[in-house]
């Protein structure tokens, strides 16, 4: 797989992983099949190079639920201008080891071979913090081009 694709979008153009938190916790139901829901949050970093993570993808993309659905919708980035770093040191005090972020897990563990699980690695090393991941395959951490 070259470096930083990933597999697969959502219906919608969302990555998979972040329809995951769409979903109404009661019944798993596709957020946009609900009624009345106004806000979604999504978070795109700003080391984030895809076209479908900026500002303008997000507003179009708002545009178009809107018009599809009953009621207006916002989506929120909240994270946009941070990088990855500087999300884990902002939550060097929470669970950090209970989030998950590789696109060829193992069960619940990290593969630690992803590109995912390389920008991991680096985020917690750039920001300081011990990388409590479990890794099927530890590896040292990487740059996002090897």
């Amino acid at each position: 797989m070259p470096p930083l694709l990933l597999p697969q979008k959502g219906r919608y153009g969302l990555r998979d992983y972040e329809k995951i938190f769409c979903a109404d916790g009661k019944s798993g139901q596709d957020i946009f099949a609900l009624r009345g829901i106004p806000v979604i949050a999504t978070a795109p970093l700003s080391d984030n190079p895809f076209p479908d993570g900026t500002p303008a993808f997000f507003e179009g993309f708002a545009r178009v639920a809107t018009g599809a659905l009953d009621h207006g919708l916002t989506i929120e980035v909240p994270f946009r201008q941070i990088a990855k770093s500087e999300v884990i040191r902002r939550g060097r005090d929470l669970p950090l080891g209970s989030t998950f972020s590789c696109i060829q897990p193992s069960g619940l563990d990290h593969c630690g071979d992803c590109t995912k699980c390389a920008e991991r690695q680096q985020g917690f090393a750039t920001a300081g913090v011990a990388d409590p991941t479990r890794y099927r395959n530890p590896a040292a951490p990487r740059s996002r081009s090897a």
